[in-house]
């Protein structure tokens, strides 16, 4: 997965979640994202997963390596080949708002999503 196809799955995302704050609405497009990518096209079986930072006391707020715990979030795709593009942004919404193991990824007030890792498969 390239850096494209998670900026990707964060814009599907954030459509999704809609504007933070009431009077932004009026300043961003609220058009759905379209893909950035050259492959959108290309079938794969995927899969969408949200994981976020590990809620433990010993994981340090200013540690910035990789070895930071993560827990899942959500995970959600299929091995039916799909279009990238179409299926990126259909299994984002499946895996953030209804993968029925997790509450739905919601916006904190005033903030955007919390830290979060997505992996594609």
């Amino acid at each position: 997965m390239s850096v494209h196809h998670c900026a990707y799955v964060f814009d599907c995302l954030l459509y999704e979640l809609g504007p933070v704050h009431p009077t932004i609405k009026d300043l961003v497009d609220v058009s759905p994202p379209h893909p950035q990518f050259d492959d959108h096209l290309t079938e794969s079986p995927l899969f969408v997963t949200f994981k976020k930072r590990a809620s433990s006391k010993r994981h340090h707020r200013h540690r910035r390596d990789d070895s930071e715990e993560w827990e899942l979030r959500g995970c959600i795709g299929t091995f039916s080949p799909l279009p990238l593009g179409e299926g990126l942004r259909q299994y984002t919404v499946q895996s953030a708002f209804r993968d029925r193991r997790f509450y739905p990824i919601e916006v904190a007030r005033g903030r955007g999503p919390r830290r979060e890792r997505v992996h594609s498969h």
